[in-house]
């Protein structure tokens, strides 16, 4: 039994200005990473973790084996200065757990991605048990606006967590954002705190495509999302999908294989921390 192929095929990146907020903050790039704001605090939810994957990362019981997949990054993305892997503000990653482990969003490279979704995820493996809370901020990039800035207490254990921004503030089509989290060591401003960002942009939906996503099985979702080149609605689907059937050998397949795609197959047997009884937690 063969495991479905998941391909990723270019898509041009549509960039436009967002309609200025008159109750947003003007910042700089640089500062997004060091604005201290009025955070609202966010009480950690009790949440399931799935355990790691328990499939060969090459191969699957019964001798089925897991299809390569080829990944294309899309054709025409931003060059933007993002950063998957943390960084600090002083020059290296600063603060590292004992054993030399750095925080990292599940992301392409680029740290570029596509998303349909108003309210998108990013999905961070953290390997921090002693740092207790995280500053999520997600800004739009045409004119350095913050749209939302939040702190969230950490669940003390290893794995990978959901940012997610909330259903009061929607994200605009064909317009690009930049998101950062940062690990506050001692303060946010803290030299050795690492912090991580990208870019994002939410593309609207072709009807055809729509459809297809309407009437499609679930466990067909990821698949087609990756196909068309959007990125976080085929690893949150596929996060929300292992939530819900942590020992379903497909999934966990899809998981390793879409990891491997963006060199991230290290992280493909990291618990998912963020999981909620409707999947990752928004």
């Amino acid at each position: 039994m063969e495991i479905e192929r998941i391909s990723i095929r270019p898509q041009a990146s549509l960039i436009s200005q967002l309609t200025p907020r008159s109750t947003l903050i003007p910042f700089t790039l640089a500062s997004l990473l060091t604005v201290t704001l009025p955070l609202a605090q966010i009480q950690a939810k009790q949440a399931v973790p799935i355990p790691p994957t328990q499939i060969s990362l090459n191969q699957v019981k019964c001798g089925s084996r897991i299809k390569k997949i080829q990944f294309k990054p899309p054709a025409s993305k931003p060059a933007l200065p993002g950063s998957r892997e943390q960084v600090s503000y002083r020059c290296g990653p600063g603060y590292r757990t004992p054993d030399g482990k750095i925080a990292i969003a599940l992301l392409p490279k680029s740290a570029f991605s596509l998303t349909t979704s108003p309210h998108p995820t990013i999905l961070v493996y953290t390997p921090y048990t002693s740092l207790k809370t995280a500053i999520f901020r997600i800004a739009n990039r045409s004119d350095r606006q913050i749209l939302y800035q939040t702190e969230v207490t950490l669940p003390g254990n290893r794995g990978i967590l959901s940012f997610s921004l909330p259903r009061s503030i929607s994200l605009e089509t064909d317009k690009t954002y930049v998101w950062s989290v940062t690990f506050p060591v001692k303060q946010p401003r803290d030299p050795v705190s690492p912090h991580l960002w990208g870019y994002l942009e939410r593309i609207q939906l072709r009807a055809t495509l729509d459809q297809k996503l309407r009437t499609a099985p679930a466990k067909a979702v990821p698949a087609i999302y990756a196909e068309n080149s959007i990125w976080l609605d085929a690893l949150t689907s596929l996060a929300s999908l292992r939530c819900n059937a942590a020992d379903d050998l497909t999934l966990q397949a899809d998981w390793a294989s879409l990891l491997r795609q963006v060199d991230l197959a290290n992280l493909a047997r990291e618990p998912l921390l963020g999981c909620g009884k409707d999947g990752v937690k928004e």
